[in-house]
């Protein structure tokens, strides 16, 4: 899966917040809680993008 505008740092995250634009996946936040990934992802009409090698931050 390609995120298009995903820093470094969001691939130590569990929850990434996108937003689909054109047929595209478009980086809009890293969280390490799960609710605030869902309430932004509500507020914005994103999706969480669950990164299941992780739970919660590892640097």
């Amino acid at each position: 899966m390609n995120i298009l505008n995903m820093p470094d740092y969001a691939s130590h995250y569990e929850f990434v917040v996108v937003r689909e634009i054109d047929n595209d996946l478009w980086f809009w936040g890293a969280y390490a809680d799960g609710f605030k990934a869902e309430q932004v992802a509500l507020e914005i009409g994103g999706l969480i993008v669950h990164n299941v090698r992780i739970q919660g931050y590892q640097p």
